[in-house]
Formats: C-alpha cells, sequence, structure tokens
C-alpha cells in the first residue's frame, strides 16, 4: 500500500475516474470530512447506515467515495475489488479506542486484494 493517486490533477482532457474507499471506526468523522470535502464547510451529519456515495470532481478527475458505516467492518471486504485508494478515518481523540483502530489497519494491510492499493490515514 502507498499513498499516490497518480490521476488526480491529471492534463488530460478525458476525465478520469476513481473509487475512493472510506473506512475508519464508527463515529470516526468519515462523513464529516467527506461533506466538508464536497461543500467545503462543515455540516451536520448522522450515523451513515449501510454506504453513502458521493461523487466529487478535482482537477478534471472524478472521484467517487464510498463512505461504508464504521459499524458494517465485517462487510468492508466486499468493497475491495473496486476502489482505486483508501482513505482511513481515526478519530483521535478518541484513545480508548486505539486498538481497534489498530486491529482494522492491521487486517488492511494484509488483504491481498489491497496490496497496490493506495492508503491515506487521515487522524
Amino acid at each position: 500500500m502507498g499513498c499516490n493517486f497518480s490521476m488526480v490533477g491529471s492534463k488530460s482532457t478525458e476525465t478520469a475516474k476513481k473509487i475512493i474507499l472510506l473506512l475508519g471506526l464508527d463515529g470516526a468523522g468519515k462523513t464529516t470530512f467527506l461533506f466538508r470535502l464536497r461543500d467545503n464547510e462543515f455540516s451536520e451529519t448522522v450515523p451513515t447506515i449501510g454506504l453513502n456515495i458521493e461523487e466529487i470532481d478535482y482537477k478534471g478527475t472524478s472521484l467517487t467515495f464510498w463512505d461504508v458505516s464504521g459499524k458494517s467492518r465485517k462487510l468492508w471486504k466486499h468493497y475491495y475489488d473496486r476502489v482505486d485508494g483508501i482513505v482511513f478515518v481515526v478519530d483521535s481523540s478518541d484513545p480508548d479506542r486505539i486498538e481497534d483502530v489498530n486491529s482494522e489497519l492491521a487486517n488492511l494491510m494484509l488483504e491481498p486484494t489491497l496490496a497496490e492499493v493506495p492508503l491515506l490515514i487521515l487522524c
């Protein structure tokens, strides 16, 4: 896993499309981050149930974010096959859940399907 979104900012006239999987424990701030990115302001959010999909255009690249509920961690693996990158959000103000974060990150790092998928960790 690395941290390289090579198509972002590409000068190609064709719009590049990337699917970004947004993961993290429940309550970590995934949806808050996504809405801030989309609207350039903080919005009120409610916990995600299942999947929230948002598309954001950035410098000629269409980024489709799959915001997956942190309570549905056993289902995360069903999204791995089609993603171009992962953003993992960590609530660094919640030290009681650091062990859970470590466990989930370790699972991601060991997943063969994700061996070549860039990973960004937001704290």
